[in-house]
Formats: C-alpha cells, structure tokens, sequence
C-alpha cells in the first residue's frame, strides 16, 4: 500500500508540493523496512503473553528505525550530489519536483522510488551495528 502511494503522488504530480515530496520518500522508506523487517520474522506461537507485545513494538521500532534512515539518507544522498551513471539524486529532485512535468522521465520516477526503498531495506544494518556499538539490552 506504501509504495502504491507513493506511485499515485508521482504519477499525478502531487509531487510538486513539498509535503507529498516528502511523504512519497516517507512511504518508500517505510516500504522497504516493512519488507526487511518481514523477511526476518520468525514463526511465533500466538499467546496473550506479554512476550506478543514486546516483540510487536521492537517491529514497531524496527519500521520507524528504516523510515528515518531513508530519509536521512535520501537528504545526504542529495546533498553530497552522489552520481550514478551521471544522474545524481539531487538533479533527479530538482526535476521532479519542478512545474515542467516532462523533466520528471520515468527513469528518474524510479529512481526517486528505488532509492528510498534501498535505504529503509537497511535497518537490519544499522540494528545490527547498534547492538555490536551499544550491547544488546
């Protein structure tokens, strides 16, 4: 549903208010933690223990964890006008989020998507690397 949301505010060019624009990275960044975090569940024997509601808000935190992280990185990515193949993120916002809706081309739509999503697939990084900095508690 994130990335559905994401694609209707792109698509209808929702994108040129700011706060779409950054809903739309929201969404995606919330996506691809979703799918990280999913791929790590494991099989749980349902009980009202409170051992259910411990592990549902270290999802929780999981989720929220991914979505900030794809923001922040999304923000680096622009602002260090990281490039690849000669398309930097920064020139890939600036044109999709300009008035001329023919400047947005569907390479750099994707491109707009896919990256966030990358970025919130990384939370199991940096959970990882928190509980080899700050111990497991």
């Amino acid at each position: 549903m994130l990335i559905v949301l994401s694609i209707v505010g792109l698509r209808y060019r929702l994108i040129a208010l700011p706060v779409i624009f950054l809903g739309v990275l929201l969404f995606c960044g919330a996506a691809g933690s979703c799918v990280s975090v999913m791929l790590k569940l494991p099989l749980l024997d349902v009980s009202l223990s409170g051992e259910l509601d411990a592990y549902g808000r270290r999802i929780l935190s999981r989720v929220a964890t991914g979505t900030v992280a794809s923001l922040v990185g999304c923000s680096l990515f622009a602002v260090l006008m990281v490039s690849v193949q000669d398309l930097a993120f920064a020139d890939v916002v600036s044109a999709c989020t300009s008035q001329d809706i023919g400047s947005c081309t569907i390479v750099k739509q994707l491109t707009l998507l896919a990256l966030p999503i990358l970025l919130g697939f990384s939370e199991r990084t940096l959970t990882s690397v928190e509980r080899k900095v700050l111990g497991d508690k």
